[in-house]
């Protein structure tokens, strides 16, 4: 994924964040490329009642399903829920399948057989078979640490079965689960089992208090396990319920915003969209409420894979109140969509409304992306920046002013602006009035929030190397990088001495850097949070393949002392170093240990890393070599037309 992509798609999620209630999960929504949904149904059937008979109900299959759990009757019922998973949908569906399949299918393994009846039995709302499988599960691990994994499940369920025992009115079973999760809820209940069990306790005593009811309502459905009509659709059913009672107005909001909610979660759009308009219409007067809704519903559509009534759902907004405190967020919400439709024109009208638009204020405070006219902004530049318009992309990065309480989120958007008006500003020519203005004081100054991030550092060396004055910044950077929380200094410092060796055609210099970059990182595939592995496999790969020989000694002096992960860290790197060089073995030696990873039962073992790995540097090398050969090929068509 490139920087443009991960940029907009950060952005993207965090709208998704901001209009968060409290206790009520949702699934990510305005993505900027689609949605990925989920295949409701197998296919078109010819009459309602074959539909019917091949798409049963929710409800239909929870019952049978209980019915064949309840007479311990596994394999019947996975082989029903095989039969049916494509003709069931919803959120609690899809997060309980998987419980049947592992209750079903762990025949060896007799511990982990009860601990998955247990949890499927849960999710079933089956709790006194749940808890007995739980208390084998418990019987039977011989580890403490399942044993009391095993007890904290059981006071989870225990507290399930609580709460389905408080819907039903039963408070006599509701006191005897909470002494269940009190006894053996020992871990949990320090986390947050004591907070739970007073919910409890709080609704038996005032049963008709809607204040506690939507409290209750509010964690209900978090039953963890959650048990399915203990959930969302239970809480759903308690809220509706308490509509019954006489909540003040600002309860009944709240009640119809939860009802909502969890209508979206069951992704009953129906439901949701019946309260989204009686929100719009009983609290008119509250303009933001409305839009709050209103929004919440286009993100759900969005979702949902309907853009066009996403885009009819932010229109409305605008209509409504063109002015509000939404209206920033549904341009920002628009221009997302039609970013997905490839509509840039009206991409970029929405985005520079959402930019002049009044910035939405959130409870949290935290992030920039809280505050929609910032989002806007940054996308702009961003987006004019990888145009190549670099003049106006600087205007807009420069406008950005973007704004944390928290240090680090503060310190990260002071790093982003001062990179991109940096890249811009290279690009126009400025190159040391980037170096000087936007670069060097993340590296004299402290700057150490991002030591993964060495994208500024990367920049100032490769300007000072440019300009060919590499031993004057190492000559700056010493003294900074000395500094107990100057790691951005050290990591330039570190990137400047590898492009030093390299210039200097020091190679068992780099190798030593190669070798000692540390193996807390190892992903080779995108090798970007450990900045000196790379740089200095880069370097070697200047060295025209005289580097080739040191680097093949190196990995077999690894493979000797393959004694430890430190040490067997190091090889991925090498083979990295290997696949870049310009050496005319390096090839032909990778696919040999490609031909014996694929050909041993144990491919790390044969030659020190995953077979994916090594098929990796395989075609890292090839992709080198088939650039070389079109550079080749392009330099002998221009010595012939000379």
């Amino acid at each position: 994924m490139n920087e443009k992509n991960v940029n907009t798609l950060s952005t993207s999620k965090s709208l998704c964040r901001l209009n968060r209630n409290r206790g009520v999960r949702r699934p990510l929504l305005f993505p900027l490329v689609g949605v990925i949904g989920i295949q409701l149904l197998f296919g078109a059937f010819s009459n309602a009642e074959a539909q019917e008979a091949n798409n049963p109900s929710l409800e239909v299959v929870l019952a049978e399903l209980r019915r064949l759990v309840s007479e311990d009757r596994w394999s019947d019922a996975l082989q029903f829920t095989r039969r049916t998973s494509g003709s069931v949908s919803g959120f609690e569906w899809n997060y309980f399948a998987p419980y049947i399949h592992a209750a079903a299918t762990r025949m060896d393994d007799e511990p982990q057989q009860k601990k998955g009846r247990a949890e499927a039995a849960a999710m079933l709302g089956l709790f006194e078979k749940a808890m007995d499988n739980y208390k084998l599960w418990a019987s039977l691990s011989k580890s403490e640490h399942d044993r009391r994994s095993a007890h904290s499940g059981l006071a989870k369920c225990a507290w399930a079965a609580a709460c389905a025992a408080v819907r039903e009115g039963d408070y006599g079973a509701a006191s005897r689960h909470l002494d269940i999760m009190r006894d053996y809820g020992q871990t949990w209940i320090a986390e947050e089992g004591t907070k739970k069990g007073s919910l409890v306790r709080k609704l038996m005593e005032e049963p008709n208090s809607v204040a506690v009811r939507i409290e209750f309502a509010d964690g209900f459905w978090i039953a963890n396990p959650p048990a399915l009509g203990v959930g969302h659709a239970g809480a759903r059913q308690l809220l509706i319920d308490t509509l019954k009672l006489t909540p003040t107005p600002d309860q009944r909001l709240q009640l119809y915003e939860l009802i909502q909610q969890h209508s979206f979660a069951m992704t009953d759009t129906a439901t949701a969209l019946d309260f989204t308009e009686r929100i719009c219409a009983d609290f008119a007067a509250r303009p933001d409420d409305c839009d709050k809704a209103l929004f919440k519903l286009a993100q759900h559509y969005t979702a949902q894979k309907h853009p066009d009534k996403a885009v009819e759902t932010l229109h409305r907004i605008l209509r409504l109140h063109p002015t509000g405190k939404r209206a920033g967020m549904a341009h920002l919400g628009l221009s997302e969509i039609f970013a997905a439709k490839q509509d840039e024109a009206k991409m970029l009208a929405h985005l520079e409304q959402a930019a002049k638009a009044q910035p939405h204020e959130t409870q949290r405070h935290i992030m920039d992306t809280s505050d929609s006219r910032q989002v806007a902004i940054v996308r702009l530049g961003r987006h004019y920046q990888d145009r190549k318009e670099y003049a106006k992309a600087l205007e807009y990065f420069r406008a950005w002013a973007p704004q944390s309480w928290c240090g680090n989120c503060a310190a990260q958007f002071a790093y982003e602006r001062d990179l991109y008006i940096a890249q811009c500003l290279v690009a126009l020519g400025n190159a040391e009035q980037a170096l000087r203005e936007n670069l060097m004081p993340h590296l004299t100054e402290g700057g150490g929030a991002f030591y993964h991030d060495a994208r500024i550092p990367s920049l100032a060396v490769r300007l000072c190397e440019e300009k060919r004055d590499l031993d004057g910044l190492i000559k700056t950077l010493r003294p900074h990088a000395a500094g107990k929380y100057s790691v951005m200094a050290r990591v330039a410092l570190g990137l400047a001495e590898i492009r030093v060796a390299c210039r200097d055609g020091e190679i068992d210099t780099l190798i030593d850097r190669l070798r000692h970059s540390g193996s807390y990182v190892l992903n080779v595939r995108e090798p970007r949070d450990n900045w000196q592995a790379p740089a200095a496999a880069q370097a070697l790969s200047e060295m025209k393949g005289r580097e080739y020989p040191a680097l093949l000694k190196q990995y077999k002096a690894l493979r000797e002392q393959e004694t430890n992960d430190e040490i067997r860290g190091r090889i991925p790197w090498v083979l990295y170093a290997i696949a870049l060089s310009q050496a005319d073995d390096a090839e032909p030696f990778l696919k040999d240990l490609l031909k014996k990873a694929e050909e041993s039962p144990s491919p790390v073992q044969a030659v020190g890393v995953g077979i994916d790995d090594t098929r990796h540097f395989v075609s890292v090398a090839a992709e080198r070599n088939r650039k070389e050969s079109t550079v080749l090929s392009r330099e002998c068509r221009d010595m012939t037309k000379e």
